[in-house]
């Protein structure tokens, strides 16, 4: 994935504008964020496409120990999305 530079972000800009971030991300698809001048975040939009629905769930052929370990993945990335865990405040 290219960022362009306008796509890129300081943590000290995103608190204290992060309209900005969200504006850049509709606009061209994702922003990086640094923090000690090292990329610390990338912002993607959401997509409903990442949803599986019940369908897709009755066709799964895998094993049951993987569909855990898939949703397991899915619950600590959704924890890393929450609010309160977001370190812009």
């Amino acid at each position: 994935m290219k960022i362009d530079l306008k796509d890129v972000f300081s943590i000290s800009e995103v608190h204290n504008d992060c309209r900005k971030v969200f504006t850049s991300v509709d606009a061209d698809g994702a922003a990086v964020i640094y923090c000690g001048n090292k990329p610390k975040y990338v912002v993607l939009p959401y997509d409903s496409s990442y949803e599986i629905d019940d369908a897709e769930l009755k066709d799964w052929d895998g094993s049951p120990e993987e569909l855990e370990e898939i949703n397991r993945v899915n619950e600590e990335l959704l924890k890393d999305l929450e609010l309160e865990n977001n370190p812009v405040k």
